[in-house]
């Protein structure tokens, strides 16, 4: 028997016959079987489950209201049209376990489906012989019910494929934009579990957090499908330190995927892909070098990463092309000196910055609050054209405090590229200063 409460709720009939049909067939004759003493002497995993999205909530009653209809070519349930709305914004699950308990669970809210989605996986150790089994999803309020629910089952489907059977099993990463938000899965306590960004810039500073381990990032389908990123991503691997740059205009947009997949983006001014090439494997090379050092002399094995250059074209689907990049060294013969900068923190946490340009000496114990402006002076009164196009570092020698590691992690290339971007924009700033 089916009763609702109160009688005037905004469930309608067609959504609780449908409901009722999706139940029975889920519970034949409404009776839950007996429990296999077998399973009893094992932790409970969920047996069945089914998923009911917007149960009496139309998703689509907002925008009629308004007397807005879809304007954009963006169909994506979990981020429709113009206004990247999401359609699926309430979840009723119910489950059964092994132990043949029934389980009634409510999701309501911005981090509604991901809560759902985590709750679930929750029963299912990555440790576990066995992955969770594919969620049933039904939807039954509008007329976009049927697309939202195939979309729900899909990231299910996908999340539990990448964890339980692809390389995410081992701490990798896995990106999901619902609405204006993204939100990132990874493995905690061998589960995994979702931190949430309000925008791309904060995705990004996130996706170039430094890794215990080597963790490749897989995307939803749908998530970043306008952006060069999923195609960098799924040519990621472990022990490569990986260039991409994306040229528009008199700008590029340059993305680093070191060693454990962390990911380093930066905007720099663009004049050709020799200059831009060249002046990144100088310093790639030598952190290289530097980190192979630190490793030896700290006893571990020194295995030198391999480097790779990609640029990024657009095919005329709009699908990102990565295109290999091979560094002639014949052709780096034109004049320009190293930028060094060297780091240390002395007693009572004071940091000195000393830089060497072209063999000049620059210190803080020397120029204070100006050693910025004084290399950018310095480094203008060497170019014959005057021309104050970007300085770039070359080196960086830094205590492994500064350089924003803690003791119990491995320094990455991360590490050096994220000091550099800082240190150039300082030396750029005083540059244009000038």
């Amino acid at each position: 028997m089916i009763s609702l409460h109160p009688d005037d709720c905004d469930v309608s009939n067609w959504e609780l016959r449908s409901m009722v049909d999706c139940l029975q067939q889920l519970f034949p004759d409404g009776e839950l079987q007996d429990a296999e003493i077998e399973a009893l002497a094992r932790p409970a995993r969920i047996g069945q489950a089914a998923l009911f999205i917007n149960l009496g909530v139309d998703p689509m009653s907002g925008l009629t209201r308004d007397g807005m209809q879809l304007v954009s070519s963006r169909t994506d349930a979990l981020s429709y049209g113009g206004r990247w709305e999401n359609l699926a914004l309430t979840f009723e699950m119910i489950a059964v376990t092994t132990w043949q308990e029934v389980l009634t669970f409510r999701y309501a809210g911005e981090t509604a489906l991901l809560d759902a989605l985590c709750d679930y996986l929750a029963w299912s150790p990555l440790a576990a012989v066995q992955a969770p089994l594919p969620m049933a999803c039904f939807s039954f309020s509008s007329t976009r019910g049927a697309p939202i629910a195939h979309r729900v089952e899909a990231v299910f489907r996908n999340v539990i494929e990448w964890f339980y059977r692809g390389a995410g099993r081992e701490l990798g990463r896995y990106v999901l934009q619902v609405g204006h938000q993204y939100f990132v899965l990874q493995p905690e306590n061998d589960v995994p579990r979702y931190n949430k960004f309000p925008n791309l810039p904060a995705l990004l500073t996130h996706l170039g957090t430094p890794q215990e381990t080597f963790s490749q990032i897989s995307t939803d389908a749908f998530t970043l499908a306008e952006s060069p990123l999923p195609a960098i991503f799924e040519i990621n691997r472990a022990g490569c330190v990986q260039l991409f740059y994306q040229v528009n205009g008199n700008q590029a947009l340059v993305y680093v995927l070191d060693e454990k997949g962390s990911l380093f983006f930066q905007q720099v001014a663009f004049h050709d892909n020799l200059t831009l090439l060249t002046q990144f494997q100088r310093f790639l090379e030598k952190v290289q070098h530097r980190r192979d050092f630190l490793a030896r002399e700290s006893g571990e094995h020194a295995d030198s990463d391999e480097i790779e250059y990609y640029q990024i074209l657009q095919r005329s689907s709009g699908k990102s092309k990565l295109e290999r990049q091979n560094i002639n060294p014949f052709k780096q013969s034109r004049s320009y000196f190293g930028v060094q900068v060297i780091g240390d923190v002395l007693e009572e946490n004071r940091t000195v910055l000393t830089m060497y340009c072209n063999e000049q000496e620059f210190s803080t114990l020397e120029y204070g609050d100006r050693l910025f402006e004084e290399v950018a002076r310095y480094v203008l009164s060497k170019r014959g054209s005057g021309q104050t196009y970007p300085i770039y570092i070359t080196d960086i020698d830094l205590a492994r405090g500064l350089l924003g590691a803690d003791a119990s992690q491995g320094l990455q290339t991360v590490h050096f590229l994220n000091y550099k971007k800082r240190i150039e924009a300082r030396l750029n700033q005083a540059l244009n200063g000038l």
